[in-house]
C-alpha cells in the first residue's frame, strides 16, 4: 500500500484558524473550570503542588464554595488535580495525565510555542504510525484493490484541498483508513486522536 500522496504536517501548519462554532452560554463553573485550567495548563501553578484552599478560592474567584466544587470536579474528570477528602487539592503532571481529548486545551493555553508546534508534529507522526498499523489489520482479511483504490483516492482528494478543508479531508482519510482495518481496539484507539487532530487544525 502507498503512502498517502500528501504530506499532512505540512497541511497542519498551513491551515486557518477555524472560526469557534456556536455554543451554549458559559455557566459560572464553566468560566472558574477555564480559569483554574488557563492556570494549570499555562504552568502557572507547579505540578505537585497544592491549590489554596476552597474559601480563599471562592473568594479570589468571586464564587461560592457549591459552585468552586463543582468546578473542581470537573478539573479531576479531566485529570488535572487530585481531589482528596479534608486534604489540599492537588495539581498533576498535565504532561503526564492529559489525554488525547485535551489538547485542544493544552493549545490553546500552552505558554511555550515551542512545545506546542513539537506537541502537533509528534501528533501527526502517531497518525501516520496508525494509519501503517490500520493496513497492517487490514491485510489480514481484505486485501482487495477495491479497498486500496478507495483509501489512495481519498487522499489524492485530500492533497488537492487547501487550508481547512485539506485538514479535514486528511482526517476523514484516516478515518477511513481505521475503519478498513475492522479492529475494534484501532477505532477507540483512534478517536481520542481524531479529537486531537481536529483541535490541532482549528489552532493551526
Amino acid at each position: 500500500m502507498n503512502s498517502p500522496p500528501s504530506s499532512p504536517k505540512s497541511a497542519a501548519r498551513t491551515s486557518p484558524s477555524a472560526a469557534t462554532p456556536p455554543s451554549r452560554k458559559a455557566t459560572v463553573p464553566d468560566q472558574i473550570s477555564a480559569e483554574l485550567r488557563r492556570r494549570i495548563l499555562g504552568d502557572a501553578v507547579r505540578a505537585g503542588s497544592p491549590l489554596a484552599g476552597e474559601r480563599t478560592l471562592a473568594e479570589e474567584l468571586g464564587t461560592n464554595r457549591n459552585t468552586l466544587r463543582e468546578a473542581l470536579r470537573r478539573l479531576e474528570s479531566e485529570r488535572l488535580i487530585a481531589i482528596r477528602q479534608g486534604r489540599p487539592v492537588i495539581v498533576h503532571d498535565f504532561r503526564r495525565s492529559l489525554r488525547l481529548d485535551g489538547f485542544g486545551e493544552f493549545l490553546a493555553n500552552a505558554r511555550d510555542p515551542a512545545e506546542a508546534a513539537r506537541a502537533k508534529s509528534d501528533l501527526l507522526d502517531l497518525r501516520d504510525a496508525l494509519i501503517a498499523e490500520a493496513r497492517r489489520f487490514r491485510a489480514r482479511h481484505d486485501a482487495s484493490d477495491a479497498v486500496a483504490d478507495r483509501l489512495r483516492g481519498l487522499w489524492t482528494d485530500a492533497s488537492h484541498a487547501e487550508g481547512r478543508a485539506r485538514a479535514e479531508a486528511e482526517i476523514a482519510a484516516f478515518e477511513a483508513e481505521i475503519d478498513a482495518s475492522q479492529s475494534l481496539s484501532l477505532r477507540w484507539l483512534a478517536n481520542g486522536l481524531v479529537a486531537a487532530l481536529k483541535a490541532a487544525s482549528s489552532h493551526a
